[in-house]
């Protein structure tokens, strides 16, 4: 059994003096990877019976909860900056609470399988945003493969018959989760700038601990009856909202945050392939949904696109 990313600091309280083996490092990517490919069929069985926003708040304020046993003195610097708190309130608001909102609208929207799907953008928008603000190399080859990624999403989302664009029915929920991804990227590039001096534990916490202080008192204000419903759960719903809030949000991110100690923004990116295969599968296993020929053209756009964008991304 592998350990948790929180029991992997040193008993002196240094951060991460030492790189663990290559391959503990691999099976942690995998296994956070085939968590979130899990949670779409997971979420879009929820958002049937439970508002989008609702969902949201549980997932984050379940997720905040469950994270604050891990944050402790060891994971703050000596000294901080007005900086690294506006990087921490963006990765909140930003990375955290919209990313997820919109997120589970699309998907309201959509498909589970298009979700999972269009979550292969992410690799290529990445490496971009590493380019532009970490100074990682950028190549031609994956400006490429984001414009072949798009095309990819264009095929996910018009209607396999009409082959009609504007009036598809997954039109407003495929391009709502294109900005939910983008905002998921910049919530990476945010906690790489933070990771050399701030524990794991910490950039995972503050950030929805700050998303959910935000978010669900304002969804209270906006829409009490819709968050009372939301509290009135059946057995199987709470168990859903508890594998989102858990495995989905706390054991992922700070995995994801754990990984970033050692690893590149887009070395970590190659991995996301797994999510868009996994949650497809998912998808259809689970929630039965159809396959159509666009998806799978989509498809394969998508994961080539991220297979030629990141075949000379450099890693440690």
């Amino acid at each position: 059994m592998i350990d948790s990313p929180a029991s992997l600091l040193n008993e002196s309280g240094d951060r991460f003096e030492k790189r663990p083996p290559s391959w503990v490092l691999v099976v942690v990517a995998v296994a956070l990877n085939l968590i979130w490919a899990l949670s779409y069929p997971v979420s879009k069985g929820l958002i049937s019976s439970i508002d989008p926003l609702a969902l949201s708040c549980l997932r984050i304020g379940g997720g905040s909860l469950m994270l604050l046993p891990f944050l402790s003195r060891r994971d703050f610097p000596a000294h901080t900056s007005i900086k690294d708190w506006s990087l921490l309130a963006f990765m909140g608001l930003i990375g955290c609470g919209t990313a997820i909102v919109l997120q589970y609208t699309g998907t309201g929207h959509s498909t589970a399988s298009n979700a999972s799907m269009i979550t292969g953008l992410e690799t290529s928008i990445v490496v971009l945003l590493s380019a532009c603000f970490l100074s990682e190399p950028l190549n031609r080859r994956s400006i490429a493969s984001v414009a072949i990624a798009f095309l990819g999403v264009v095929l996910l989302t018009v209607d396999p018959d009409s082959l009609d664009l504007l009036s598809s029915k997954h039109l407003i929920g495929n391009l709502l989760l294109c900005i939910s991804i983008v905002c998921y990227s910049a919530y990476t590039i945010a906690g790489k700038k933070l990771i050399t001096s701030w524990g794991a534990n910490a950039i995972t916490v503050l950030p929805f601990a700050l998303a959910a202080l935000i978010l669900i008192p304002v969804y209270a204000w906006y829409d009490p009856a819709g968050f009372q419903k939301g509290l009135h759960l059946s057995g199987s719903e709470w168990l859903g909202v508890l594998f989102l809030a858990g495995p989905g949000t706390a054991l992922a991110y700070l995995g994801w945050n754990w990984l970033l100690h050692f690893m590149s923004a887009g070395e970590l990116s190659l991995y996301l392939y797994i999510q868009p295969l996994a949650g497809a599968i998912f998808s259809v296993w689970l929630l039965g949904e159809r396959i159509t020929w666009t998806f799978f053209a989509g498809a394969v756009l998508i994961l080539g696109a991220m297979v030629f964008g990141n075949r000379t991304v450099p890693t440690h």
